[in-house]
């Protein structure tokens, strides 16, 4: 879904998903509560991914369009309490360094 924010709050329907804002000038407020500078700033061409909560989106210096879709973008994320980490395995063997580099 788009949303056209502006410097209020408006309210997402979505309560898991990801944000986008493809803007490449206005920088996005995102909270869990209608009150600036109470969330999180998502700069221009960045995005957010929430579980399970009721957000709240302003644009800080303007008026812009988000998208907001309903699922997690990013494969290999873990998602929790709204925010997002990357899990990733690190884990390297003798083979996998012999394949590599083909000792």
């Amino acid at each position: 879904m788009r949303y056209t924010v502006s410097t209020d709050f408006i309210p997402i329907n979505e309560t898991r998903g990801t944000i986008q804002n493809p803007s490449h000038i206005f920088s996005i407020e995102v909270s869990n509560q209608p009150v600036p500078n109470s969330g999180v700033l998502l700069f221009p061409l960045n995005k957010y991914t929430f579980t399970n909560e009721k957000l709240y989106v302003r644009c800080v210096d303007g008026s812009a369009v988000i998208n907001v879709v309903p699922f997690i973008v990013d494969a290999g994320v873990v998602s929790s309490g709204g925010s997002s980490s990357v899990d990733v395995d690190e884990h390297f063997t003798d083979d996998d360094l012999h394949d590599i580099f083909d000792f």
